[in-house]
């Protein structure tokens, strides 16, 4: 729960200076939207390839929990990785090479984030007793909620920032970067000190739970027969478009909304901070 929420809160706390920090690196607004996309990209990609590790780490490592843990682990490297990258970017003298640092670095972010989801979400549907499972998930959507909405307001205090470090200037623009990779480290230390990768109701590895889970329901299904249409595949594909609808709107907000308060109304970091997280 609080990896995703930290993760959650990393993603939002840039977008409202994403756009300045773009300007700042040299960089055109018509970059914008790959900065933005690429992210997204990263997250596809961290989904599929990390949850795949995830599912070669359970059969390869017959140490109870070890799978998990590495999984999450590796993830978190990543976002290490990424965060580093964003906070150079600016950094960076020539600015060909601070436009593609500040890019692989969204995208190795993304990565971050997809990947590091995918696991904790299958590591909670196995952990879990199939009858709490909506409870935890439940528990799980509203710590990245909150995380979103902390972001900003983390990013609010952090637009006050404009000072320099060691001849480097930290700033509105380039601070959220610092403050994610404190965050990935801080992220890092706990998991590896409390992270065991067991189930924490009994102690059981991961696979244990899992088959203990499928018993249940496959008792439950044997109580109650379905009714010949246990799919829904037209319930399953609303469900994606209905995501896929809603995060393109959410994609189209995050790229035009600071750079039009900041031309129109001549927002400054604060004010657009104060918006994202309203």
């Amino acid at each position: 729960f609080i990896n995703i929420f930290m993760a959650c809160a990393s993603f939002s706390i840039v977008m409202p200076s994403l756009a300045p920090y773009t300007l700042e690196i040299g960089a055109p607004l018509s970059f914008l939207p790959w900065v933005v996309s690429f992210y997204s990209v990263g997250e596809m990609i961290g989904s599929i390839f990390i949850g795949y590790f995830y599912e070669f780490a359970m059969k390869k490592f017959q140490t109870p929990g070890r799978g998990p843990r590495i999984s999450i682990i590796l993830s978190i490297f990543l976002g290490i990785w990424g965060s580093t990258m964003y906070a150079v970017a600016g950094w960076i003298e020539d600015e060909i090479s601070s436009r593609y640092c500040l890019l692989f670095g969204r995208i190795i972010q993304g990565v971050w984030t997809g990947g590091q989801q995918a696991v904790e979400q299958a590591y909670l549907s196995a952990a879990v007793h199939p009858s709490k499972r909506v409870e935890y998930t439940a528990t799980l959507s509203t710590c990245a909620v909150l995380g979103f909405v902390t972001g900003p307001s983390i990013g609010a205090a952090l637009s006050q920032i404009d000072t320099t470090i060691y001849n480097l200037p930290v700033n509105a623009n380039n601070s959220p970067g610092i403050f994610i990779f404190i965050a990935t480290v801080i992220m890092l230390i706990q998991t590896a000190a409390c992270f065991d990768g067991k189930d924490d109701r009994t102690g059981d590895s991961e696979d244990e739970v899992d088959k203990m889970s499928d018993m249940s329901e496959q008792s439950e299904l044997e109580e109650k027969p379905l009714n010949g249409n246990p799919f829904n595949s037209m319930g399953v594909s609303m469900s994606i478009i209905l995501f896929f609808v809603h995060y393109y709107s959410f994609a189209v907000q995050e790229t035009i909304t600071t750079p039009m308060v900041s031309v129109i109304y001549n927002w400054s970091s604060l004010k657009i901070n104060l918006l994202f997280t309203g």
